[in-house]
């Protein structure tokens, strides 16, 4: 039994390839956006990043207030909270405002936040499957998660921001993954003027 188990383990490490390497896709405001290929998938993902003097409190503050992200995420029309889970969690409708021919897209998702022993920040959404009312003019997205780490010392923070979307409906897949490099600039642009000024 051992020797089967570990000719199973050893026939995954081979087999089980790693995700592909982060490309540079573009630097503006000191803002530096990566992308690649999602592991299973035919579209991308993308990674940004930046630096900023800015304290954890005040990002923690703004990333819990999610139901006002919309006013500084990229493409975020509203959030709506459907449950709270705790003072941390929660699970909302969120509703994207995308380019007029694509048509406009929303989604269920779970979104939580805590504070690591060491005063470090995690953000993370996935999309998650709940009883809601349809909405009759948006694509429905099923496939969807995001993630922020937010590490370093007050005045010299660390950000990080990762995230994927499948949006569905008749988008060609070379346009979605053409349109990764803007949204996430003006996302993180838009995150240091309302959190740390």
């Amino acid at each position: 039994m051992i020797a089967l188990f570990t000719w199973i383990s050893l026939g995954l490490s081979v087999w089980v390839s790693p995700p592909a390497e982060w490309s540079f896709a573009k630097e503006k405001n000191g803002i530096k956006v990566y992308t690649r290929l999602k592991e299973g998938q035919k579209l991308k993902e993308l990674k940004a990043v930046a630096t900023y003097n800015c304290t954890k409190d005040a990002l923690y503050t703004t990333f819990i207030d999610i139901q006002h992200m919309n006013d500084w995420y990229d493409m975020v029309e509203k959030v709506v909270l459907l449950k709270q889970i705790s003072a941390t969690e929660g699970v909302y409708k969120i509703f994207f405002d995308f380019p007029s021919l694509a048509g406009d897209r929303y989604s269920t998702i779970k979104a939580s936040i805590r504070k690591e022993s060491n005063g470090d920040l995690r953000v993370e959404s996935k999309f998650y499957a709940i009883e809601h009312i349809a909405e009759e003019d948006y694509v429905y997205v099923k496939n969807i998660e995001s993630a922020w780490k937010i590490s370093g010392k007050d005045g010299k923070l660390s950000v990080e921001h990762t995230a994927f979307m499948d949006p569905s409906g008749s988008i060609p897949n070379w346009i979605i993954n053409a349109t990764l490099t803007d949204g996430p600039i003006n996302t993180l642009t838009n995150l240091k003027k309302k959190a740390c000024q």
